[in-house]
């Protein structure tokens, strides 16, 4: 890449963002940068999230299902820390995303 990257803050104007991630966390540690510049400069930032993050080898708790709920309000708090204006988080299998189909997505 030659010249100088793009600012930060130059993102392109929108009165609205749909933001789209795998699964948890990738709001905060994928986007959330772009994510709060965005809601910084008035963009009204939506979430969807396709799986509740359950296969992450990350910790605790070792129950699928409880990590799944944890994850999730761990992205419900990411969110509101972001402006994320409202998100929500789909059931897709963590992990498996590759064998649903794009239409089903």
């Amino acid at each position: 890449m030659t010249g100088p990257l793009p600012r930060p803050d130059a993102l392109p104007a929108a009165g609205a963002a749909l933001a789209v991630y795998a699964h948890p966390d990738d709001e905060t540690f994928g986007l959330g940068g772009a994510l709060a510049t965005l809601v910084d400069a008035g963009t009204a930032v939506e979430g969807l999230c396709f799986t509740r993050g359950e296969a992450s080898t990350l910790g605790q708790p070792s129950d699928l299902a409880a990590l799944g709920d944890v994850r999730a309000a761990e992205l419900a708090d990411a969110a509101r820390v972001l402006g994320v204006r409202s998100h929500e988080v789909l059931a897709y299998p963590d992990g498996r995303l590759a064998e649903v189909a794009l239409a089903d997505l």
